[in-house]
């Protein structure tokens, strides 16, 4: 799951899953499990974490916050797009964009782990039960 919410919010320009099948080959992880992961970037959720990105990757970069928030008014409101290959917003957005993947990549290890250790616990008690009733 990690893998793929890493591929998904790492500006991959469309190869998101397949970088998730081709790291969780490599790594050998669950490809079904990373490919679900990729999706966490949607068109939901795309403009929170380009937005999360541009943020902390400028304060990474020591950047004030209400400059931050500023460029992003003034961005928006001159259309002033060719800043966007700029160092004024690619910089900070890719080294926050690190960040914010790798943040909620290991998140949600943390999370999937736990809930597929759950499920087997689960399991096994069912299992345990049932083999219990057999012998009875």
């Amino acid at each position: 799951m990690a893998i793929g919410v890493v591929m998904g919010i790492l500006p991959t320009f469309g190869l998101g899953i397949p970088l998730a099948i081709l790291f969780s080959i490599i790594l050998k992880a669950n490809r079904v499990s990373a490919v679900v992961g990729s999706m966490i970037m949607n068109p939901w959720t795309t403009p929170v974490f380009w937005g999360a990105s541009y943020f902390i990757g400028s304060l990474i970069l020591g950047k004030k916050a209400a400059d931050t928030l500023r460029d992003i008014s003034n961005l928006r409101s001159s259309g002033n797009w060719s800043a966007v290959l700029g160092k004024e917003i690619l910089v900070p957005y890719i080294f926050g964009n690190i960040a914010v993947s790798a943040l909620f990549g290991i998140t949600f290890y943390f999370i999937s782990y736990e809930l597929v250790k759950a499920y087997r616990i689960v399991k096994m008690k069912r299992r345990m039960k049932r083999l219990h009733h057999e012998d009875l």
